[in-house]
């Protein structure tokens, strides 16, 4: 059994790339390096949910290889393993394209 951690890990990333593809969408007109990110960021939303629904059916055909499956996913769920490093590299991206609105606008221009 994969641990409630990494199913949380993922939709946090998931979370986190549906943000970035609406900020990135709602652009009118995006240039090709913003269109492009747009793009990486849909293939990863896919292959983490993926990967989610795989973690949360557990389903195998032989326990031995589901077993070393799972340990291999288990390594994606680790301390600053590649979840944590995705996770915050999103949350940067997050942070500067961000809409700005009201006083947070205003504290940019000055």
């Amino acid at each position: 059994m994969v641990p409630l951690s990494l199913s949380a890990g993922i939709i946090a990333v998931l979370q986190l790339s549906g943000t970035l593809v609406s900020y990135l969408s709602s652009v009118p007109s995006a240039t090709k390096d913003q269109a492009s990110l747009a793009v990486k960021v849909l293939n990863l939303y896919s292959l983490l949910t993926a990967l989610k629904h795989r973690v949360e059916e557990g389903v195998a055909s032989d326990p031995v290889l589901e077993d070393h499956w799972f340990t291999a996913v288990r390594t994606l769920g680790t301390e600053d393993g590649p979840l944590c490093q995705t996770e915050k590299a999103l949350k940067r991206l997050t942070n500067r394209i961000e809409p700005v609105d009201g006083v947070k606008r205003v504290a940019q221009q000055l």
